[in-house]
């Protein structure tokens, strides 16, 4: 504003003549104007200049805070890489232990007795292995150590939100929840354990069945993995998880995750069987594999109701002595 008035103030007096100052003075008027102006602007420019870069500087902190707030990088959450680096050295150590012999379009046949054909979506990983086309066993192997990574990371997150619970629990044993009614909970646990145990017989039918020339190693990796360590882990975890549960409503949405995450491998599996429905006219189905049924499952059905009892019975006094519950 100054440096305006200034010019304004000597256009005016150029136009009245100057009155009394020759053409000389008023040029070098003029001239003080303008070095008064450039000070002016180059001070303006600093000025402008701080201010951009504080403001930059305040909205990157800004942004930090606010990436921190929706995201939560804390080490318990970075350290999912051990888990599933530990899942995904042991895939890939039995994918390279495979042998591929002949043509992607060769069939395999099953010679074990007592074979049973079954969609391959109700075996999930554990049977990809026994897929008959080569090129389809292939794809089928890729999608179940897909399915077997995603378990892992989602059975981590949900081990240390159960560990922060308990730590909580320590921390600040006065704090009011909205009470969970026990025989919904008992009914959680059982249902959970129920669906851990029928995995663990499916496996135990997997595990007998012999595998193509080549995929013996990868086979019995996936049926270990698939049928024994994530079920033993969703039993354990999924009983704490559900014992974290705040009311009603949490209860049933951590009931249907643990199912969804019990079964992620068998829909991952059901989209390949969708892929492969069209077989062009051959005498098999391509999207069935032969598990041998040998195994007494109605043995091994009284087992797991019974277990699953025992451990609905045993989770609830150990959450409540946790203070979980």
């Amino acid at each position: 504003m100054l440096v305006l008035r200034n010019c304004l103030f000597a256009l005016l007096l150029r136009w009245a003549g100057a009155i009394s100052l020759p053409r000389s003075a008023t040029s070098k008027f003029f001239l003080q104007v303008q070095n008064v102006a450039k000070r002016d602007i180059a001070k303006i420019e600093a000025v402008a200049s701080d201010a951009v870069a504080a403001v930059s500087k305040e909205a990157k902190s800004a942004r930090v805070v606010r990436l921190k707030k929706e995201f939560d990088t804390s080490w318990e959450n970075n350290l999912v890489i051990i888990p599933c680096l530990a899942v995904g050295v042991t895939l890939y150590r039995a994918w390279s232990h495979i042998e591929t012999n002949g043509k992607p379009d060769d069939i395999f046949t099953a010679r074990d007795a007592d074979l049973r054909e079954v969609e391959i979506s109700r075996v999930g990983a554990s049977g990809v292995a026994l897929l008959r086309r080569q090129s389809d066993r292939h794809t089928g192997i890729m999608f179940a150590f897909t399915g077997i990574m995603l378990q892992t990371i989602f059975l981590y997150f949900i081990a240390v939100f159960c560990g922060q619970r308990i730590a909580h629990e320590v921390s600040y044993p006065g704090d009011e929840q909205i009470p969970t009614p026990i025989a919904l909970l008992f009914c959680s646990l059982f249902c959970n354990t129920l669906t851990c145990c029928a995995s663990v017989i499916l496996g135990l039918k997997c595990w007998s069945t012999t595998a193509p020339d080549g995929y013996q190693k990868l086979h019995e990796t996936l049926v270990i993995l698939d049928s024994f360590v994530i079920p033993s882990v969703c039993m354990v975890v999924g009983a704490l998880y559900l014992c974290a549960s705040n009311g009603i409503s949490s209860l049933v949405f951590n009931s249907t995750a643990m199912a969804f995450i019990c079964s992620i491998n068998m829909q991952i599996a059901g989209l390949m069987s969708w892929s492969l429905s069209g077989h062009g006219g051959r005498a098999y189905q391509p999207s069935n594999v032969s598990i041998k049924d040998s195994e007494n499952s109605t043995l091994y059905a009284n087992y797991s109701f019974i277990a699953s009892i025992v451990v609905a019975l045993v989770t609830l006094p150990v959450s409540w002595l946790c203070g979980i519950v």
